[in-house]
């Protein structure tokens, strides 16, 4: 042992000094200055989006920006510049935006993206139902309200994934806090969290022209305060499976979830356990 530990010192040192020298602080400039303006009274942003808006090559970014203003900064050639209201997405202002996930929805080549929004948890929030954004021709895009399909609710994360199969990627949303309640002893002491919360949602993609909300249908209409979720292929079967994560298990007893997908039967089964 005495002679091992040097030497793992040493291969932590020369890694970590090596480090130093791989990445350097650009961001002012390239154009990323914006600072988040919230404090701790005000919930977080929702944090970035990766998505390539004009099939130009270059990665652009979509800065979720919780109760302020969200942007999409377009990438010219390493140098980023805010192109939100050339892109039409100002359409978004006045969402309480949490998070956006991409895909192309319809496959015309383009990316499109849904923004996940905090329309009406703990009583607050925007009041609105998730919104698609319909990526037209790489020049802008076109806001398709999703209230048709879902109510407002706490939307957190989600997961596009093909689940039936059909060459068209569905939408996994997972659905957090409505209300919050808590959890007393003999003696009232709050001892623990008991949350109410909104059942998450399933959007079956149909041709890329519409959807079909399926979450019952699919028996993954989840009410544990989802988290995040992911649509994969776990068991290498070739449909995709879920993987949700859920908060507060430890006092609701609705803890992370595997659901295997029963392709060609249209529903998951609980195999979490």
């Amino acid at each position: 042992m005495i002679k091992v530990l040097p030497i793992s010192f040493c291969l932590f040192t020369t890694f970590w000094l090596s480090a130093q020298t791989w990445f350097q602080e650009v961001s002012d400039s390239v154009g990323l200055s914006y600072i988040y303006p919230g404090n701790e009274f005000q919930m977080a942003g929702g944090g970035l989006m990766i998505i390539d808006v004009n099939n130009d090559g270059w990665e652009d970014l979509y800065q979720s920006g919780g109760v302020f203003e969200s942007k999409l900064w377009l990438n010219e050639s390493g140098k980023f510049v805010d192109k939100t209201e050339d892109f039409g997405l100002n359409v978004l202002n006045g969402y309480f935006i949490q998070g956006a996930l991409s895909a192309d929805f319809n496959n015309d080549g383009f990316t499109d993206f849904v923004v996940l929004n905090y329309g009406k948890g703990m009583g607050r929030g925007d009041k609105r139902s998730p919104a698609l954004l319909k990526n037209i021709d790489g020049e802008k895009f076109e806001l398709i309200d999703l209230s048709e399909y879902i109510e407002p609710g706490n939307y957190s994360s989600g997961s596009w994934g093909d689940i039936d199969r059909n060459g068209f990627p569905d939408l996994y949303l997972t659905n957090y806090v409505e209300s919050m309640g808590g959890l007393m002893d003999e003696k009232g002491r709050e001892i623990g969290y008991d949350p109410v919360c909104f059942e998450n949602r399933l959007l079956m993609n149909i041709d890329g022209v519409n959807f079909i909300e399926s979450s019952e249908k699919y028996k993954v209409n989840d009410t544990g305060c989802g988290l995040a979720a992911s649509l994969t292929d776990v068991d290498q079967d070739g449909d995709q499976d879920l993987l949700l994560l859920n908060d507060f298990g430890e006092w609701t007893n609705n803890g992370n979830h595997y659901f295997r997908n029963e392709f060609p039967e249209p529903f998951f089964q609980d195999v979490s356990f």
